[in-house]
C-alpha cells in the first residue's frame, strides 16, 4: 500500500482545518490577489523567493516562515535545504528526504496542517500520524503547516509555516497558503526557466565573442555559411586580406567569389554544401581588387547533433605570404650561415653565437670598451725569408698561424688582422670578460 493510501483516512473528516468565526484579520481572496501580484513583479528567482516568504508570513500571521529547495530534485529521497527564512526563530538546515513527512509531499502532492500539538506530557484526543509532529521545525511551535511547491512536471521544494498558538491555522488559513504556494509553483517555474535562459544566453554570447578572438586572432582566413550558402560569418584576416565587408554578409557564397574565385572552385565549395563532404587542400588564386593570392582552402560542412546540415567552415590559408615569409626565412638564414662562416675563420664559436643572438651588442659608431690587444710576430722573421725559398716560408707561417689563431679562440678572444708575419688579436671587445686572460705560450 502506497504511503497516500495508506495516510488518506487522516485527511478526511475531523483532520480538515477547524472553522473559525468572522474575523478581519484572517485572509481573503483579495489578499491572494494582492500578494500574486507583488509576486508578479519579481522577475529574478532568488527575489521571487523572498517575496513569497514575506507574504506567506505577513498575510497568515505565522511567528516562523521558511522554505526550502530540492537539492536533487530528479533524486525521489533527495533531501530538502533551506533557501530563505522569517521570523526569529530558528529553523533546520536540512530536512532529510527520507522523512515520512518528505515522501508523503512528495507523493502526495498536498498541503499538510497539524494543528493539535501538544507539550509533552499531555496526551492526544485520538491517535495521529506520527509524521504530522514532523511539520513543527522548531520546538517552540504549536501549530504548523507543510506545502509542496510543485510545477507539473517540476518539483521544487516546499514551505514550512509555523505558529506559537495551537489551531491556528483554520481554513482560510489553510486555503490562502494552499491556493498561494500552488500560484507560486508556476511562478517560480518560470522564473527558473527565464534564469537558466539568461544563463545559457550569457553563455553562448561568452563562447561567441571567445570563437571570434580565436578567429581574428589566426592569420588565416575564415569564413562560414549558414545551412542555403548565405554568408554569416567572417574573421578580420578574411576581410582585411579578401576584401569582404559588411555588405557580403548574408549574399550567397556563389555571388560573393563569382568574380574571384574560379567556377570550378566555387562549384566544388557549393558541392561540398550540398552532400556535406569535407574538402582539404583546394588549391587557386583569389583575385579581388587587382591583386592576386594564391591560396589552400579547406572546406569543412557544420551539422547538428543530430547531423541536420548548418552551413559550411572555410579556411583559406594565403599561400601567397606563407611563400613570401619562407623565402625571407631561408633568405635570413643564409645570410646569418654566411656571416657565421665568416666571422668564425676569426672568432670564437661562442662570440660569434652572442653576435647572432644579440645584435645589439654591435655599435657601429663606436663603444668605449677595456679591452686587450696582442700583437706577435716571427722573431728575425725578415733575415730568415731573405734566405729561403716561398714555399718554405709559407710553410713556416701556416704552422705559425695556424697554433697561434687556435690559442685567441681558445681564450675567446678574435683575429683583427694578419699583418705578414704578425697576428693582431683582441679580447673584451664584443663581450665583458669577468677577468682577464693570458696567452699561453
Amino acid at each position: 500500500m502506497t504511503l497516500a493510501k495508506r495516510l488518506a483516512p487522516f485527511f478526511k473528516g475531523e483532520a480538515a482545518p477547524p472553522e473559525e468565526a468572522a474575523d478581519a484579520g484572517l485572509p481573503d481572496d483579495r489578499d491572494l490577489v494582492r500578494a500574486g501580484a507583488l509576486l508578479a513583479r519579481e522577475r529574478n528567482f532568488k527575489d521571487m523567493v523572498a517575496a513569497f516568504v514575506e507574504q506567506a508570513q505577513d498575510v497568515s500571521h505565522a511567528d516562523l516562515t521558511a522554505f526550502y529547495l530540492l537539492k536533487e530534485p530528479e533524486d525521489k529521497l533527495s533531501d530538502f535545504k533551506l533557501n530563505y527564512k522569517r521570523g526569529r526563530h530558528d529553523a533546520p538546515e536540512t530536512i532529510s528526504g527520507g522523512s515520512e513527512l518528505a515522501r508523503f509531499l512528495r507523493e502526495c502532492q498536498e498541503a499538510v496542517v497539524y494543528n493539535n500539538a501538544r507539550g509533552p506530557g499531555e496526551i492526544p484526543a485520538r491517535k495521529e500520524p506520527a509524521f504530522l509532529r514532523e511539520t513543527i521545525i522548531n520546538p517552540g511551535m504549536k501549530s504548523a503547516m507543510a506545502l509542496p511547491i510543485v510545477s507539473p512536471p517540476r518539483e521544487i521544494g516546499a514551505l514550512f509555516v509555523a505558529s506559537r498558538s495551537p489551531g491556528h491555522f483554520s481554513r482560510k488559513r489553510f486555503h490562502f497558503l494552499d491556493s498561494y504556494t500552488k500560484l507560486a509553483g508556476g511562478a517560480m517555474q518560470t522564473s527558473r526557466l527565464l534564469d537558466e535562459t539568461r544563463a545559457s544566453s550569457k553563455k553562448i554570447d561568452s563562447l561567441e565573442r571567445y570563437q571570434e578572438n580565436v578567429f581574428n586572432s589566426m592569420t588565416n582566413m575564415v569564413v562560414t555559411t549558414d545551412a542555403a550558402g548565405d554568408i554569416y560569418y567572417f574573421n578580420e584576416p578574411a576581410a582585411k586580406v579578401m576584401g569582404l565587408g559588411e555588405d557580403d554578409l548574408g549574399r550567397n557564397l556563389e555571388k560573393a567569389f563569382r568574380d574571384s574565385l574560379s567556377s570550378k572552385a566555387v562549384k566544388t565549395i557549393v558541392k561540398s554544401l550540398v552532400e556535406g563532404k569535407e574538402i582539404i587542400g583546394l588549391e587557386g588564386i583569389y583575385r579581388r581588387d587587382g591583386k592576386d593570392m594564391d591560396f589552400s582552402l579547406n572546406v569543412t560542412p557544420l551539422r547538428t547533433p543530430r547531423g541536420k546540415r548548418e552551413g559550411l567552415t572555410m579556411l583559406f590559408t594565403n599561400q601567397t605570404l606563407e611563400q613570401e615569409l619562407k623565402r625571407t626565412v631561408r633568405d635570413v638564414s643564409e645570410e646569418r650561415r654566411v656571416i657565421k662562416d665568416m666571422f668564425s675563420r676569426y672568432m670564437s664559436q661562442e662570440v660569434v653565437a652572442s653576435l647572432l643572438e644579440s645584435p645589439d651588442k654591435i655599435n657601429l659608431g663606436g663603444d668605449k670598451r677595456v679591452a686587450t690587444v696582442f700583437f706577435a710576430d716571427i722573431r728575425g722573421y725578415t733575415s730568415f725569408s731573405a734566405k729561403r725559398e716561398p714555399e718554405k716560408i709559407v710553410d713556416v707561417l701556416n704552422d705559425f698561424f695556424g697554433e697561434a689563431v687556435e690559442q685567441v679562440l681558445r681564450h675567446k678572444g678574435y683575429i683583427d688582422k694578419f699583418i705578414g708575419d704578425c697576428i693582431w688579436r683582441s679580447g673584451g671587445c664584443l663581450s665583458r670578460p669577468a677577468r682577464r686572460t693570458r696567452l699561453t705560450p
